[in-house]
């Protein structure tokens, strides 16, 4: 598992945006991002 930047997490929102169908990573990365954003 890769540790969350500000850059890896606008990567993946730009992948989010142009995928049609979410994937089971971006469950993932959804949940490690709502972590990341409490602990700001």
């Amino acid at each position: 598992m890769f540790k969350l930047t500000s850059e890896n997490v606008i990567e993946g929102l730009r992948n989010k945006s142009e995928l049609p169908t979410p994937l089971p990573f971006s469950n993932h990365h959804e949940t490690d991002f709502e972590r990341m954003q409490e602990k700001l």
